[in-house]
């Protein structure tokens, strides 16, 4: 009906001619009184008023001749094409086009069933704005509410504003700004300042942007921040959909995730709720930081797409699972180790055999090979920079195993569990384990850096659940600028966020630079680096293993190369010094005079320098500055609590109210 009415009331101003005069279209009567010399009409009704294309209609009237002004009472309305006002009375102050609704209740309804309510309310009927004060709320047609201290409609905008302690409720969502508008054409909410949004746990704030309901899409276009139980999200600009919470971030990104001791950096970002991943391009770059006594020690590093997500443990895939705890396992195996405890068990074994029975000509073969291992010490001095400060700050975290070199499929098929092993017991189902497990995906020029330590390679890969990080395709690894590792791919395992092991994969080679031309070199197949209270204190170098290292006189002159080569070379170092060579059958061991070598000869095959690949600065990997965590002060703001609409919209208040205590409590 209100509609009806509405719709009516514009058609026959279509054919009225706007001016300036009032006219008295209906009424039971009026008359013309007078009182201590002041002339007013007195109009009973119900009576029907016409000025500017708007109908007032009251039960009664009292019209000041001199003044030209109007007092209505009784079921009063003001009709608009796209606008509809009631209340208990006005005052029209016909001369300036403006009606003064004081009342207990005002209400204001525009074409669409929008309603604002309030007591105290200024409306112009020349140019069709509103304008209220001392509170007001507004219910939409879907249930959103809007409430604040002041606020203003403009039917030709199709636009209610809002102004000073602002709230609002949508579809879910708690928000609080210090203005707000409301197109009712588009469904666009508009924020301004201070404006704070709640979804469930999460929290968005920003000081400018916009709700597009219609795709249930924010819009933050100044310095937006999302805060979740676990990370803070900030970003220029950020465009985050509800209905499937994939989030866009665009400029100056930063992401804060306190359970990892992570932040990542990047100028375009993607977050995608699923599996709380975020994948970020242009200039991305993340930092890793620990506290050791207090001290935060951080590393960085970049790459042109970085992936970064964490999952429970409890939802990861079980094949996956199982070959992140074989590649542990594999990582953890200490070669040198197990073949000296089975030389001793094998030589025991013979030594009570020989006491026997003979022993045969293969057997006594291999007792020579055996005993022939042994263990020399070194003179002070040599290799005395090889030292292995790594604690990188682990997790250094990711994923994908599109690059991983792993084993044969039947070597891997022979890595499942057997299934008829499994147990009755293993049948009853535990506890999901849900704790986060963190990944890192990244790909292509990836640089670290720290103050002591940096690297290189194409392509970096995490996983939380094995602790080890792999870097692919020519990976370069330096301490402290003069040590230099290469490997045709790096494993680096973590404990309590600090390395404990580095496996060196396939061309394994470290060269130590003593003066601008000599270099002391370890070469092998395989390098396995062992890590203490985040130095080198032993590495081995398996299969064709060569040393050379070059020695200094008292006068710190360089005299001497020693060359080393056997099987198995493993080398024990002492405040960053060597002090024991350990070999696994026969070493070969020479020592020349440095004058008579040739430049060839001063370097191991395959001997590479790369000076000129090392990130120097932190600057070169990351330049971002880091951003003041706001989880205190977010976490303080209070959760709006809707007075006005307490007032004016009981009911829908009392609900919001439970659903906000079903989430966070009384």
């Amino acid at each position: 009906m209100l509609l009806h009415f509405i719709a009516t009331a514009s058609h026959a101003q279509e054919t009225a001619q706007r001016d300036s005069l009032v006219r008295l279209i209906e009424a039971r009567s009026a008359s013309l009184m007078d009182t201590n010399g002041v002339a007013y009409r007195k109009i009973i009704g119900p009576a029907r008023f016409l000025h500017n294309n708007t109908y007032l209609l009251c039960d009664t009237a009292i019209w000041e001749v001199e003044t030209n002004i109007i007092h209505a009472v009784g079921h009063v309305q003001i009709v608009q094409e796209n606008t509809f006002l009631t209340s208990d009375k006005i005052d029209y102050l016909v001369n300036n086009d403006l009606a003064q609704f004081r009342g207990h209740l005002v209400e204001l309804y525009d074409k669409d069933g929008n309603v604002l309510r309030t007591n105290y309310l200024d409306y112009n009927t020349k140019d069709s704005v509103a304008v209220y004060y001392n509170g007001g709320a507004m219910r939409g047609t879907e249930g959103n509410l809007i409430e604040s201290r002041n606020g203003r409609y403009v039917s030709q905008e199709k636009t209610f504003y809002f102004y000073n302690d602002v709230e609002m409720f949508t579809d879910s969502v708690f928000i609080k700004s210090e203005d707000l508008r409301y197109n009712t054409e588009t469904d666009r909410v508009f924020f301004g300042k201070k404006t704070v949004a709640w979804q469930q746990e999460n929290i968005l704030t920003t000081e400018s942007g916009y709700l597009d309901r219609p795709s249930n899409t924010f819009h933050f276009d100044k310095d937006g921040h999302i805060l979740t139980a676990e990370q803070e999200l900030w970003a220029d600009t950020l465009v985050y959909n509800r209905d499937n919470g994939i989030a866009r971030l665009y400029g100056n990104i930063q992401v804060l995730d306190t359970v990892q001791s992570a932040l990542a950096f990047a100028d375009y970002a993607e977050y995608l709720p699923e599996k709380n991943r975020i994948t970020m391009n242009d200039l991305p770059s993340v930092a890793i930081y620990t506290f050791e006594n207090d001290v935060r020690d951080t590393i960085f590093f970049s790459a042109d797409t970085i992936v970064y997500h964490t999952e429970r443990f409890c939802d990861i895939d079980s094949a996956e699972v199982v070959l992140a705890k074989e590649r542990k396992k594999l990582a953890d195996m200490d070669p040198v180790r197990e073949i000296e405890n089975e030389n001793a068990a094998y030589l025991e074994r013979m030594k009570h055999k020989s006491n026997m029975v003979g022993v045969s000509a293969e057997e006594a073969a291999a007792v020579a090979a055996m005993q022939a291992s042994g263990e020399e010490q070194m003179p002070a001095g040599a290799l005395r920079h090889l030292k292995g400060k790594a604690d990188l700050p682990g997790p250094l975290p990711v994923r994908n195993d599109t690059l991983k070199q792993m084993p044969p499929s039947d070597s891997v098929q022979a890595m499942l569990p057997d299934s008829s092993l499994i147990s009755a017991k293993d049948t009853l189902q535990a506890p999901p384990d849900t704790s986060s497990v963190a990944f890192i995906d990244a790909w292509h020029n990836v640089k670290l850096f720290r103050a002591d330590f940096q690297g290189v390679c194409d392509s970096l890969v995490y996983t939380g659940i094995d602790s080890i990080a792999r870097l692919y395709k020519e990976p370069v690894l330096w301490n402290d600028t003069v040590n230099q590792i290469t490997s045709d791919s790096i494993q680096i395992s973590f404990r309590n966020n600090a390395i404990y092991k580095a496996n060196m994969i396939s061309n394994a080679f470290i060269a130590v630079q003593e003066d601008s031309a000599h270099y002391n070199q370890v070469r092998g197949t395989e390098m396995i680096a062992f890590f203490r209270d985040n130095d080198i204190y032993r590495f081995d170098a398996i299969g064709g293993a060569s040393m050379i290292f070059f020695l200094r006189e008292k006068d710190s002159l360089i005299t001497t190369m020693n060359r080393k080569e056997g099987r198995i070379i493993s080398s024990t170092i002492k405040e960053r010094q060597i002090q024991k060579i350990k070999y696994i059958e026969e070493l070969k061991n020479d020592a020349y005079p440095t004058y008579n070598l040739t430049e060839e000869e001063k370097y191991l095959r395959g001997f590479v320098w790369f000076p000129e690949r090392r990130p120097v600065s932190r600057e070169e990997v990351c330049n971002r500055s880091i951003k003041a965590s706001r989880r205190k002060q977010t976490d303080a703001i209070r959760l709006p609590l809707y007075p006005v609409s307490e007032i004016y919209f009981k009911e829908e208040k009392e609900a919001i109210s439970d659903y906000r205590n079903s989430l966070f409590g009384e």
